[in-house]
């Protein structure tokens, strides 16, 4: 599996990012790969102060970064070297599994609304969050802040529940999960009696 990591999106890029791709490499077999996107010099000179073997993944020189306070849809048109639209052309052509960033939330969803194709059924991306549980397993959290309006057409993804049940079971091969919504604006009135889902 090819790997794709933004190293220069986040708070505390690239030292976060280039020292999680290190420890990464531990829980991967060695067939997998990590493809590093970023500013190639600024990446092996990081790697060497981790005293990081550069070989052990692929780098592909991006010198253009969106930052964090930029407005996703202009940056990520306008910024066609920026290490997340090199991502995901990466990933549109399929050189590349899959492609993450800490970065410019919006500009991962322009990115993955506008350069791959989205599941059908599926109005809008999230951005997902795995939670362990005390008593084991695992809680999947979406959205965590990706589409921060509350919207009509948002709402209406709770109640076609049995998608979401769906994918996590091709994600993480699990049971059925429970599916709850939480939100401190939310009204009762907007969903379905009949629906399955569960309000805390």
């Amino acid at each position: 599996m090819q790997i794709g990591l933004d190293i220069m999106g986040g708070d505390h890029a690239p030292d976060a990012t280039i020292s999680g791709a290190i420890l990464a490499l531990d829980a991967l077999d060695e067939s997998d790969r990590i493809v590093l996107f970023g500013d190639e010099t600024l990446i092996k000179d990081k790697l060497k102060e981790k005293q990081a073997d550069a070989n052990r993944f692929k780098i592909v020189h991006s010198p253009e970064i969106i930052g964090m306070s930029e407005q996703p849809i202009k940056a990520f048109t306008q910024k066609k070297k920026s290490s997340i639209s090199y991502g995901f052309h990466y990933l549109k052509e399929g050189l590349i599994d899959s492609f993450s960033s800490a970065g410019n939330s919006g500009a991962m969803v322009v990115g993955s609304m506008y350069s791959i194709e989205m599941i059908p059924g599926i109005i809008r991306p999230c951005t997902t969050v795995v939670l362990p549980k005390e008593n084991g397993g695992h809680t999947f959290l979406l959205d965590i802040g990706t589409n921060p309006d509350i919207k009509p057409d948002i709402l209406k993804l709770l109640n076609t529940s049995s998608k979401i049940k769906t994918g996590s079971l091709s994600i993480k091969y699990l049971p059925l999960p429970n599916l709850s919504g939480l939100s401190n604006i939310l009204h009762l009135s907007t969903f379905n009696p009949s629906s399955s889902i569960s309000l805390v």
